[in-house]
């Protein structure tokens, strides 16, 4: 018992780190919602995608994207948005984040679901 507990006092996220195991991060944009809930997006180097939303259980959305510009088009298998675009916050609510990534649905779609970008190097 006293061996479990020192590992997950050293090791909280878990003995194998397998983030490093995949491609680099292009675009790391995440969203902290109500209660607490969150969402980070990240766009890889090898064309794909993973989204990883926490909020009481912990859901993963994983496909591949092409960028087209500031638009990014998304493809999965899963019920996911088509599309994102890449735009600067306005000076008014720049508070973390400089740049925010938008998420449609479709195209018909007008509201979207913002997220801050933390890590953009798509452009490089």
């Amino acid at each position: 018992l006293l061996i479990v507990l020192v590992l997950i006092y050293y090791k909280p996220y878990g003995l194998i780190d397998f983030e490093k195991f995949e491609s680099k991060n292009l675009l790391v944009a995440e969203r902290e919602g109500v209660a607490n809930c969150f969402t980070t997006l990240k766009l890889k180097e090898d064309s794909t995608f993973i989204e990883k939303t926490t909020c009481f259980v912990v859901n993963e959305i994983k496909g591949t994207y092409r960028q087209n510009g500031e638009t990014i088009i998304f493809s999965t298998s899963k019920k996911y948005a088509e599309f994102a675009i890449l735009e600067q916050y306005p000076q008014d609510y720049r508070q973390r984040y400089t740049t925010a990534l938008t998420k449609y649905e479709h195209i018909q779609d007008t509201v979207g679901y913002t997220l801050g970008v933390i890590l953009n190097e798509l452009s490089k």
